[in-house]
């Protein structure tokens, strides 16, 4: 049955929201972490996180998506939504008592031992304190 003129005017906006959603999707960077003296920023896509040192916890693991990801518990986060007006906030600070988190596994298959680790480790080398040192660094 056709509808007339109507469907197709709906129909072609639809099409042109889903090509200017795409586009955003594509045109978005990477999401990607810097760490530096003064703490951890987390550009994602469609927002950013960030931290000081202070506000670290501890390393530790949480469900993340599908599987368990290893990152900082954070005690206070900064939240910036970026103006892609893509993405969301894959935290899970939503569902109390959990504390924020931005996860490093997910960036590195072993990111204690990359270039972000050891970030890390020079501007808070406390958070490695109680790890086996075999875990920490390659031999």
């Amino acid at each position: 049955m056709y509808l007339g003129n109507h469907f197709d005017i709906v129909f072609m906006l639809s099409m042109l929201g889903l090509a200017d959603m795409a586009s955003a999707f594509y045109s978005a960077p990477p999401s990607h972490i810097v760490v530096s003296a003064s703490g951890v920023v987390w550009n994602g896509p469609g927002f950013t996180l960030s931290t000081h040192w202070k506000h670290i916890a501890r390393i530790s693991h949480r469900v993340y998506g599908l599987s368990i990801q290893e990152g900082l518990a954070i005690t206070k986060l900064k939240v910036r939504i970026n103006n892609t007006g893509i993405g969301y906030l894959p935290t899970p600070w939503h569902i109390p008592p959990v504390r924020p988190f931005i996860p490093l596994s997910c960036f590195f298959d072993n990111w204690r031992d990359s270039e972000l680790g050891q970030q890390i480790r020079q501007y808070a080398p406390h958070l490695f304190e109680g790890i086996p040192l075999e875990r920490t660094t390659t031999q």
